[in-house]
Formats: C-alpha cells, sequence, structure tokens
C-alpha cells in the first residue's frame, strides 16, 4: 500500500509513535527548492542534505531511494530558487545511500532520477 505524508502529517504520527520504518523514499522534483524559505520553512542552506540524511533514518534496512533532481556539469545555486547539482553535491546529497541506476529526461530539461538503495 502507497501512503503519501507531508512532514506535519509524519511530525504528528512520529509523536504518536505510530510511524515505522519505510519500505521506500521517493522526492520527485523537489529537495532542489528547501531550504530557501519560499514555501514557509526556515532558511537553510542545509536543508536538502538533511532532508536525504533524514529519509535514511526512516527508512528500512534494503530500503530505495527514488531521488529526481537537476543536475549540472558544476554545483550552483541560484539563490531563493533552486540548486542544480554538481558531482560534488550530488555526492554530499546521497552520501548514505548506494548508488543502483540513473535516467536523464531530454523533456524535462537537466532532471535526473537516480535509484539509490540503503
Amino acid at each position: 500500500q502507497l501512503v503519501a505524508l507531508t512532514h506535519l502529517d509524519a511530525n504528528e504520527l512520529y509523536a504518536r509513535g505510530r510511524l515505522g520504518p519505510f519500505d521506500g523514499v521517493v522526492s520527485y522534483n523537489e529537495l532542489q527548492h528547501e531550504g530557501f524559505g519560499n514555501y514557509g520553512e526556515v532558511i537553510n542552506p542545509f536543508a536538502d542534505l538533511l532532508l536525504v540524511a533524514r529519509s535514511w533514518c526512516v527508512s528500512k534496512p534494503s530500503a530505495d531511494l527514488l531521488l529526481m533532481v537537476p543536475t549540472c556539469a558544476l554545483d550552483y545555486i541560484h539563490w531563493r530558487d533552486h540548486r542544480c547539482y554538481g558531482k560534488r553535491m550530488l555526492r554530499k546529497l546521497t552520501g548514505y545511500w548506494k548508488f543502483k541506476s540513473r535516467s536523464q529526461s531530454m523533456m524535462l530539461g537537466r532532471l535526473s532520477l537516480y535509484i539509490l538503495q540503503k
């Protein structure tokens, strides 16, 4: 069964002790926008890294992470909008996860889909 949770739902379930480890985690074209304050969140330059690290902590030992982010030749941040991940930042973002495969979509510009495993 697939269940989608917002961070508020997840926080509430966790506080009640009703949030178990996840079979998998999906992040579709979202992480690069985190931490700039555009969604009411606290400004945090490491928000993307923290979210992926937290996904590691709440997932089962054999869990997969499906991660879609924009990739570029070099790392860059377009302040208050998004990040584009080069090799260096992508390694930091996915550091705990093992690489399984990558697919790049020409229709979606520079977006790449990574499948990683815990």
